[in-house]
């Protein structure tokens, strides 16, 4: 008995695009804020200072050092190195934030245990709900098509992260600056590259602290991910 021809579905450009529309927006989209203490605000606040000043000595740091490198210019390698002891002092302020921002965590977890967690929960499930529903009306095919593409392009956008710094997350932020630290004070010895070590040990420092910014666009990429999942599995 022959086995009934396979039809593979037909896949419609329009609802290819609707449905990137909406994975687009849902990834863009601004969660709306949760209830903050006065000390919460004034540490969100200055990290956002913090964070904006990095960026722009980080994006400068990398300019000059180019600069440094095609000119060998002996001052402006010296400003370059200055340059980078800035970025890592701005990368030690988000560090410390950071660790401020868990102590916080831990301090209202001790109060109400998981009580941070669900209130999470529940705002991106109620921010979720108007995507999930847009998704329902949208073809299975085209959104498995879209969910291709896109995890495709999350896990580029990580490895080109890790070609640059490596897998800090898997490491951890500490191990990867003493890891850093040993590696600059090896190589700052041997005199052939002893300018360039001490130079590009806050470059990579930097690079780090990039990473880590960059984390919270991986997790709305992850979120993504899960909401066009649960838009296929809900029609099983």
């Amino acid at each position: 008995m022959n086995a009934p021809d396979y039809t593979p579905p037909m896949l419609d450009p329009l609802e290819i695009e609707k449905v990137r529309k909406i994975a687009q927006e849902a990834t863009t989209v601004r969660r709306r804020p949760l209830p903050q203490t006065r000390i919460e605000q004034r540490l969100d606040a200055f990290n956002k200072q913090v964070m904006s000043h990095a960026m722009l000595g980080f994006v400068t740091m990398i300019s000059m050092a180019l600069l440094a490198f095609y000119t060998k210019s002996q001052p402006l390698q010296s400003a370059t190195l200055a340059l980078g002891i800035i970025v890592q002092v701005f990368g030690l302020a988000l560090l410390g934030l950071v660790i401020v921002g868990g102590l916080l965590f831990i301090w209202d977890l001790k109060k109400s245990p998981f009580g941070p967690f669900f209130t999470l929960v529940k705002s991106y499930a109620d921010m979720d709900i108007e995507f999930a529903q847009r998704l329902a009306g949208c073809e299975k095919s085209a959104v498995q098509y879209v969910l291709t593409y896109y995890k495709y392009e999350r896990a580029n956008f990580e490895k080109r992260g890790y070609l640059i710094a490596g897998p800090v997350e898997r490491i951890g932020m500490f191990p990867a600056m003493a890891a850093l630290i040993v590696l600059v004070a090896n190589l700052a010895k041997v005199s052939e590259v002893a300018t360039w070590a001490v130079m590009f040990g806050p470059l990579i420092f930097a690079f780090y602290v990039m990473l880590v910014a960059t984390f919270p666009m991986i997790q709305k990429m992850d979120r993504v991910i899960g909401l066009l999942e649960f838009s296929i599995q809900s029609r099983k």
